[in-house]
């Protein structure tokens, strides 16, 4: 069996399983299979066994800055949020995103990398009548799901005249 002794720093060790493939490997930590055949020099991909130790090379640290994001048929904010390892709070707040809940196939999404966004100011709103959570919220131009989670309201039905909300 060969042994493969990375440079310090390229990468972690891994021994393979039975049943285990490159790209099954590659998906389970989040790389390009050809980084593994790269990081290991595997002249046939499809020939490993298992007890056979590969390195798994660390990828760069992602750039400074926040990146951009085209939303793809079927994405959601949560495995947005999920796949680049940010608090939806954090993607919402950044791109001022009025209603989580929709988001469409070929929007540009602004992902905050690196140091967190910092974020706006916190307001204060007196409950009038009539008001809702929804409607305070387009009123600031922030999503009722903010407004909900930083004033912890159970049921953002229930909310009275007179009451002071928090507003991101």
């Amino acid at each position: 069996m060969k042994t493969v002794t990375p440079p310090a720093g390229v990468g972690f060790p891994y021994v393979v399983q039975w049943g285990d493939t490159v790209y099954g490997i590659a998906r389970r930590f989040g790389l390009p299979p050809d980084a593994i055949v790269q990081a290991n020099n595997l002249a046939n991909p499809n020939f490993i066994r298992a007890g056979q130790v590969l390195i798994i090379p660390t990828l760069p640290p992602p750039p400074p800055g926040p990146i951009t994001y085209v939303v793809q048929p079927g994405d959601n904010l949560y495995r947005i949020s999920l796949k680049f390892k940010v608090p939806i709070e954090a993607i919402i707040a950044i791109n001022r995103i009025i209603n989580p809940w929709y988001i469409r196939a070929g929007q540009i999404l602004i992902i905050p990398t690196g140091v967190p966004p910092v974020p706006p100011p916190v307001r204060s709103y007196v409950v009038q009548p009539g008001d809702t959570v929804w409607g305070i919220a387009a009123m600031f131009r922030v999503t009722p799901w903010a407004i909900i989670s930083l004033n912890n309201l159970v049921n953002p039905n229930l909310i009275f005249v007179g009451q002071t909300l928090l507003i991101p």
